[in-house]
């Protein structure tokens, strides 16, 4: 399978610009421009106010409203200065790789399963128990790869995995070193009879056919048939019968972990569990030489670990794009503007919206960034050259962390994303399980780009317009900066960690230039509609960022962020652990 990123493409994601200004924009702008500000003189700090709000610098009235706004949220730009770099560095170490086992994907906690946890619990329920599972493709390889005799070579790899001398091998030879040097003939003598077995012609031969059964398997999958007596007495017994049959679970197994984005090979093996209550399977792609386990509990709880998250995911929709076609991560983002105005909201009335919605096992926390409050933020981003073409998209998101994992910030979207294509519906709907709406009846209005200014216009299916003007300009640039993106994919919450580089950035203090405007196209006044109103609307009007009566904005910014250019690359989603798993380690 072709790995060229420009032939086969990738899958898309929303927020790319948005959710990176949050990280790079405000970690060097704010930390920098607000730091200063915030400990400067209380007259040169409403005179920055000021100049940034477009309010003048003249002394008189316009200086009592800034000074409130000042006091008011001087705790929590504060606070969140000087908690930015170390959330941008947990975000980094997130998304590093990390060694061993890793959990990918679980199913039948709190009876959440849906697809693919629910087909995956008809598979192993039907698998026998004691038996390997081997596809056509290793039986085949296993029997050419050597032209001696198989079984009797298997035989004796099997009859050394019992010596207990083969595990404790490394320790013996110290022992013996330090014998040598005590007395070298009788050292030497002791070597000669405590390691002859390793010189017997039918182990030379065994150990050469590991050689050549470590290039046809995968070093990997082959470790993994080693690691126990169980494993490789199944697995011997299944390469020396009888040619097998397609097993039936092949097909079902292939389509839950093409949806985990794994696109597995044709050779397969399917190592039995150890008899208990609890089930542990070891499936061994032997084509990528990458090993999973599939832990089945006797209460019907599944669990699916692996060395690393997904990388190659199939589109559900054939009319979109062929579904034998992988689309491959990290999704890019060659260029892109995007706006965001950002509030301050009562930390509480941004977490009664997560329990009552986004109830999940790893429980969602609204973050405090100081002063009780989360940042809201309402953006708007253009995507001019990306992995899925160009489109729109406008929004709301909040903050949040999980439970045990504070410093684990990121941007969760509320409600409905509206985009105007369909393949990026589709792509971030399946992928990561961004709440994406596309919607023939939806009217998007391209973005209007003035000097200072970009005016967004999208006419939802609910007969709502919904306008928004963001300020644009900038000198500023950041590059590289980590950013964590939560979703909500198969009842379960996920995170991806987004790297952007971003030029021509600003923030600016306050809501100047900032207008929202929602309202009804055939004229009727919006509060005959607000009681039905959901998604963007809806949200809008539950924080108050705009009146019931008029559908204008009410509630003042606390700061803007613009990005003229962005790039960047948005990784996997990986499965946050819950709280019971956090504290196992």
């Amino acid at each position: 399978m072709s790995n060229n990123r420009d032939q086969i493409g990738a899958p898309g994601a929303p927020l790319v610009s948005t959710i990176g200004q949050a990280a790079a924009a405000i970690a060097t702008a704010v930390t920098e421009y607000l730091g200063r500000t915030l400990e400067a003189s209380g007259e040169r700090a409403l005179t920055e106010f000021a100049r940034n709000a477009n309010l003048g610098s003249q002394p008189g009235s316009a200086a009592d409203p800034i000074a409130q706004t000042f006091n008011q949220y001087r705790d929590a730009l504060g606070d969140l200065a000087v908690a930015l770099p170390q959330l941008a560095q947990r975000a980094s170490l997130l998304g590093q790789a990390e060694p061993g086992m890793r959990l990918l994907f679980r199913a039948g906690r709190r009876g959440v399963d849906g697809p693919p946890g629910e087909r995956l619990h008809k598979v192993f329920a039907a698998l026998p128990s004691a038996t390997a599972q081997i596809t056509r493709p290793v039986y085949d390889k296993v029997e050419k790869g050597r032209e001696t005799d198989l079984s009797g070579l298997l035989t004796v790899i099997e009859t050394q995995l019992r010596d207990e001398r083969r595990r404790d091998l490394p320790s013996w030879v110290e022992q013996l070193k330090h014998k040598i040097r005590a007395d070298r003939a009788k050292g030497l003598d002791l070597a000669r009879r405590e390691l002859g077995w390793l010189l017997d012609s039918k182990l030379d031969m065994a150990y050469a056919l590991l050689d050549d059964l470590d290039g046809v398997l995968g070093g990997n999958c082959l470790r993994e048939i080693l690691r126990d007596q169980v494993g490789f007495t199944a697995f011997r017994k299944a390469v020396t019968g009888a040619p097998p049959k397609p097993p039936d679970w092949l097909d079902p197994l292939r389509d839950c972990f093409r949806q985990l984005g794994f696109g597995l090979g044709d050779g397969l093996t399917l190592l039995p569990p150890v008899s208990g209550d609890s089930k542990e399977y070891a499936l061994l792609d032997h084509s990528r030489d990458r090993v999973f386990r599939i832990w089945q509990g006797g209460d019907g709880k599944l669990e699916v670990y692996g060395e690393t998250e997904g990388i190659e995911y199939f589109d559900r929709s054939a009319t979109l794009r062929p579904s034998d076609v992988p689309r491959l991560l990290p999704h890019r983002v060659q260029d892109a503007s995007s706006g965001m105005a950002v509030w301050g909201v009562d930390r509480r009335d941004v977490q009664d919206l997560l329990d009552g919605r986004y109830r999940t096992d790893a429980r969602l926390f609204a973050w405090d960034m100081g002063a009780n409050r989360t940042p809201l933020t309402l953006f708007a981003v253009h995507y001019r050259q990306s992995d899925l073409g160009e489109y729109f998209e406008l929004g709301i998101g909040c903050f949040v962390h999980p439970a045990r994992d504070p410093l684990a910030v990121g941007m969760l979207v509320l409600d409905d994303l509206p985009v105007s294509t369909a393949i990026s519906c589709e792509v971030g709907k399946h992928i990561w399980g961004y709440p994406k709406v596309f919607d023939s009846k939806v009217e998007w209005t391209p973005p209007s780009y003035r000097p200072d200014r970009v005016d967004w216009s999208v006419t939802l299916a609910s007969s709502l317009k919904v306008d928004v003007t963001l300020p644009r300009g900038g000198t500023r640039s950041s590059v590289r900066v980590p950013l964590l993106s939560y979703t909500l994919k198969h009842g379960q919450l996920y995170r991806s960690v987004l790297s952007r580089s971003g030029s021509g950035e600003s923030l600016r203090v306050g809501g100047g230039g900032v207008a929202i405007r929602v309202s009804h196209i055939s004229d009727e006044p919006w509060t005959s509609v607000r009681g039905s109103a959901a998604g963007l609307p809806g949200l809008l009007q539950r924080f108050s960022l705009v009146s019931d009566g008029t559908g204008n904005r009410v509630r003042t910014p606390m700061y803007t962020i613009w990005t003229e250019h962005m790039c960047g690359d948005l990784g996997p989603p990986c499965l946050v652990p819950m709280p019971a798993d956090v504290e196992e380690r």
